[in-house]
Protein backbone atom coordinates (compact mmCIF):
# COMPACT_ATOMS: atom_id res chain seq x y z
CA UNK A 1 0.00 0.00 0.00
CA UNK A 2 1.61 3.28 -0.99
CA UNK A 3 1.91 5.88 1.87
CA UNK A 4 0.12 9.21 1.41
CA UNK A 5 2.54 11.27 3.13
CA UNK A 6 6.48 11.28 2.09
CA UNK A 7 9.05 12.81 3.43
CA UNK A 8 10.29 13.00 -0.43
CA UNK A 9 7.50 15.09 -1.07
CA UNK A 10 9.01 18.20 -2.19
CA UNK A 11 6.09 20.21 -0.26
CA UNK A 12 6.61 18.06 2.68
CA UNK A 13 11.02 18.68 2.50
CA UNK A 14 10.26 22.39 2.41
CA UNK A 15 8.06 21.67 5.79
CA UNK A 16 10.65 20.14 7.59
CA UNK A 17 13.10 22.72 6.51
CA UNK A 18 11.20 25.45 7.89
CA UNK A 19 10.88 23.74 11.15
CA UNK A 20 14.57 22.78 11.31
CA UNK A 21 13.68 19.10 10.86
CA UNK A 22 15.55 18.45 7.85
CA UNK A 23 18.28 16.52 8.68
CA UNK A 24 16.95 15.23 11.25
CA UNK A 25 15.96 11.06 11.68
CA UNK A 26 12.27 10.69 12.72
CA UNK A 27 11.66 8.58 16.31
CA UNK A 28 8.51 7.67 14.44
CA UNK A 29 7.04 6.98 11.19
CA UNK A 30 3.48 6.19 10.34
CA UNK A 31 1.50 6.21 6.73
CA UNK A 32 0.19 9.40 7.62
CA UNK A 33 3.29 11.28 9.55
CA UNK A 34 6.78 11.40 10.81
CA UNK A 35 7.70 11.92 15.00
CA UNK A 36 10.97 13.88 15.70
CA UNK A 37 12.66 14.40 19.31
CA UNK A 38 12.68 17.82 20.15
CA UNK A 39 14.01 17.48 23.95
CA UNK A 40 11.28 17.67 26.61
CA UNK A 41 8.63 17.71 23.74
CA UNK A 42 7.93 15.82 20.28
CA UNK A 43 7.09 17.34 16.53
CA UNK A 44 4.90 15.58 14.79
CA UNK A 45 4.31 16.31 10.79
CA UNK A 46 1.14 14.70 9.86
CA UNK A 47 -1.87 14.83 6.92
CA UNK A 48 -3.91 12.94 9.33
CA UNK A 49 -6.94 15.37 10.08
CA UNK A 50 -8.57 13.33 12.43
CA UNK A 51 -5.45 13.05 14.76
CA UNK A 52 -4.95 16.66 15.08
CA UNK A 53 -9.35 17.11 15.77
CA UNK A 54 -8.41 13.83 18.40
CA UNK A 55 -6.07 16.21 20.21
CA UNK A 56 -8.46 19.10 20.52
CA UNK A 57 -11.56 17.29 21.35
CA UNK A 58 -9.77 14.84 24.23
CA UNK A 59 -8.08 16.24 26.67
CA UNK A 60 -7.09 15.77 30.22
CA UNK A 61 -4.84 13.22 32.13
CA UNK A 62 -5.23 10.30 29.41
CA UNK A 63 -4.33 12.43 26.49
CA UNK A 64 -1.20 14.11 24.95
CA UNK A 65 -0.67 17.36 26.27
CA UNK A 66 -1.09 19.37 22.81
CA UNK A 67 1.19 22.71 22.81
CA UNK A 68 0.91 24.29 19.51
CA UNK A 69 -0.38 23.20 15.99
CA UNK A 70 0.93 25.05 13.23
CA UNK A 71 -0.96 24.68 9.45
CA UNK A 72 1.22 23.98 6.52
CA UNK A 73 0.47 22.91 2.66
CA UNK A 74 2.45 21.00 0.67
CA UNK A 75 2.37 20.40 -2.93
CA UNK A 76 -0.14 17.80 -2.48
CA UNK A 77 -1.96 17.64 0.68
CA UNK A 78 -2.58 19.84 4.00
CA UNK A 79 0.01 19.35 7.03
CA UNK A 80 0.07 20.11 10.48
CA UNK A 81 3.13 20.39 12.53
CA UNK A 82 1.94 19.65 16.18
CA UNK A 83 4.14 20.14 18.78
CA UNK A 84 3.17 17.66 22.04
CA UNK A 85 4.13 16.14 25.35
CA UNK A 86 7.19 13.69 25.17
CA UNK A 87 5.77 10.34 26.41
CA UNK A 88 7.44 6.75 27.39
CA UNK A 89 6.71 4.09 24.64
CA UNK A 90 4.42 1.36 26.12
CA UNK A 91 6.96 -1.17 26.29
CA UNK A 92 9.70 0.55 28.05
CA UNK A 93 7.04 1.66 31.00
CA UNK A 94 6.29 0.33 34.53
CA UNK A 95 4.62 -3.29 34.82
CA UNK A 96 1.09 -1.52 35.93
CA UNK A 97 0.57 0.63 33.58
CA UNK A 98 1.85 -1.35 30.51
CA UNK A 99 -0.38 -4.44 31.93
CA UNK A 100 -3.39 -1.75 31.67
CA UNK A 101 -2.38 -0.74 27.82
CA UNK A 102 -2.25 -4.75 27.20
CA UNK A 103 -6.06 -5.20 28.37
CA UNK A 104 -7.21 -2.26 27.15
CA UNK A 105 -5.85 -3.28 23.57
CA UNK A 106 -7.07 -6.95 24.23
CA UNK A 107 -10.83 -6.02 24.87
CA UNK A 108 -10.80 -4.18 21.58
CA UNK A 109 -9.45 -6.68 19.91
CA UNK A 110 -11.64 -9.03 21.19
CA UNK A 111 -14.85 -7.75 20.09
CA UNK A 112 -13.65 -8.59 16.52
CA UNK A 113 -13.85 -12.19 16.73
CA UNK A 114 -17.62 -12.28 17.75
CA UNK A 115 -18.32 -11.75 14.49
CA UNK A 116 -15.84 -10.38 11.84
CA UNK A 117 -16.24 -7.18 10.60
CA UNK A 118 -19.71 -6.98 11.00
CA UNK A 119 -21.84 -4.27 10.32
CA UNK A 120 -21.25 -2.80 13.60
CA UNK A 121 -17.63 -4.08 14.08
CA UNK A 122 -16.34 -0.36 14.88
CA UNK A 123 -19.13 0.20 17.70
CA UNK A 124 -19.08 -3.06 19.21
CA UNK A 125 -14.99 -2.22 19.70
CA UNK A 126 -16.16 0.80 21.55
CA UNK A 127 -18.19 -0.70 23.86
CA UNK A 128 -15.27 -3.50 24.73
CA UNK A 129 -13.37 -0.25 25.33
CA UNK A 130 -15.77 1.62 27.60
CA UNK A 131 -16.57 -1.93 29.24
CA UNK A 132 -13.11 -2.38 29.84
CA UNK A 133 -12.94 1.16 31.65
CA UNK A 134 -15.43 0.39 33.88
CA UNK A 135 -14.23 -2.82 34.79
CA UNK A 136 -11.13 -0.51 36.43
CA UNK A 137 -13.70 1.08 38.97
CA UNK A 138 -11.54 4.22 37.39
CA UNK A 139 -13.79 6.95 36.66
CA UNK A 140 -11.14 8.86 35.15
CA UNK A 141 -9.92 6.56 32.65
CA UNK A 142 -13.96 5.77 32.22
CA UNK A 143 -14.58 9.23 31.21
CA UNK A 144 -11.71 9.29 28.92
CA UNK A 145 -13.01 6.14 26.98
CA UNK A 146 -16.25 7.61 26.62
CA UNK A 147 -14.44 11.10 25.07
CA UNK A 148 -13.16 8.80 22.73
CA UNK A 149 -16.18 6.59 21.85
CA UNK A 150 -18.03 9.85 21.66
CA UNK A 151 -15.05 11.77 19.19
CA UNK A 152 -15.56 8.19 16.68
CA UNK A 153 -19.59 8.20 16.73
CA UNK A 154 -19.72 12.06 15.79
CA UNK A 155 -16.52 12.29 13.02
CA UNK A 156 -18.22 13.13 9.64
CA UNK A 157 -15.93 10.99 7.09
CA UNK A 158 -14.08 8.09 6.52
CA UNK A 159 -12.67 6.79 10.52
CA UNK A 160 -10.43 3.49 11.42
CA UNK A 161 -10.09 2.97 14.80
CA UNK A 162 -6.15 2.03 15.33
CA UNK A 163 -6.02 0.61 18.71
CA UNK A 164 -2.15 -0.99 19.33
CA UNK A 165 0.47 -1.16 21.91
CA UNK A 166 2.17 1.69 19.67
CA UNK A 167 -0.16 3.83 19.58
CA UNK A 168 -0.35 3.85 23.57
CA UNK A 169 2.23 5.43 26.05
CA UNK A 170 2.79 6.38 29.73
CA UNK A 171 3.31 9.67 31.51
CA UNK A 172 4.90 7.95 34.44
CA UNK A 173 2.65 5.22 35.65
CA UNK A 174 -0.38 6.63 33.70
CA UNK A 175 -1.39 5.16 30.74
CA UNK A 176 -1.78 7.42 27.65
CA UNK A 177 -4.04 6.85 24.66
CA UNK A 178 -2.03 8.86 22.02
CA UNK A 179 -2.85 7.97 18.74
CA UNK A 180 -6.72 6.13 18.44
CA UNK A 181 -7.78 6.71 15.30
CA UNK A 182 -6.63 7.42 11.45
CA UNK A 183 -8.43 9.78 8.81
CA UNK A 184 -8.67 7.28 5.92
CA UNK A 185 -11.01 9.34 3.55
CA UNK A 186 -8.09 9.56 1.27
CA UNK A 187 -7.23 6.16 0.83
CA UNK A 188 -10.66 5.02 1.17
CA UNK A 189 -11.20 7.62 -2.25
CA UNK A 190 -8.57 6.05 -3.75
CA UNK A 191 -9.71 2.76 -3.29
CA UNK A 192 -6.88 1.70 -1.34
CA UNK A 193 -8.47 0.39 1.68
CA UNK A 194 -12.34 -0.45 2.59
CA UNK A 195 -13.00 1.70 6.10
CA UNK A 196 -15.52 0.89 8.13
CA UNK A 197 -16.74 3.93 9.62
CA UNK A 198 -18.50 3.86 12.92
Amino acid sequence: MRRTFSLRDPGIRNILFKYGLDDAKPIGRGMFSAVYDCGDRVMKVTSDLAYVNFLDYCKGDFFPALYGRHREDSARLPIDVLEIEKLTPLHRAGAPVAKQGRRLVRAFNRAAFEEWRGRDWQRRRLAAMVEHAESTGDDDYVNAILDVEHFATNWIGALELDVHGANLMARGDHLVLTDMFADTQYLKAQGRIFVFCV
